[in-house]
């Protein structure tokens, strides 16, 4: 039940997205090239960050999110970035799993503006 709410939950994620290029971007002009164009965009987006998710990569932005914090905040003056790094990780459980469907999702939407191309 779980795996299938969540890829439920990504498709409506792309849908919003796609809707919202086809609308701003767009101009809510439904032509087939616009409709390919949004398709590969939102498709591309949330591929990316589909695999942002499942690499983990998110952590390389640890440091900006660290300087952030101890700059503007009271609590982060006097931690070390060793420390903030291990209050991080154990504050954080991700499921991997999100990012794959996201990244299923993402290709499903390219393979399709590809497939409208021909």
């Amino acid at each position: 039940m779980k795996l299938i709410s969540r890829i439920i939950l990504n498709i409506l994620l792309a849908g919003i997205l796609f809707f919202s290029i086809m609308q701003s971007f767009l101009e809510g002009d439904y032509s087939e090239l616009n409709i390919k164009d949004a398709l590969f965009i939102s498709g591309f987006t949330i591929a990316a960050f589909g695999l942002l998710t499942t690499t983990n990569a998110g952590k390389l932005f640890r440091g900006f999110g660290f300087v952030a914090k101890k700059f503007f905040s009271r609590r982060y003056l006097n931690m070390s970035y060793y420390e903030y790094v291990q209050m991080k990780e154990q504050a954080q459980s991700r499921d991997k799993m999100t990012g794959l469907y996201a990244v299923a999702v993402g290709l499903a939407m390219l393979i399709a503006s590809f497939l409208l191309g021909r």
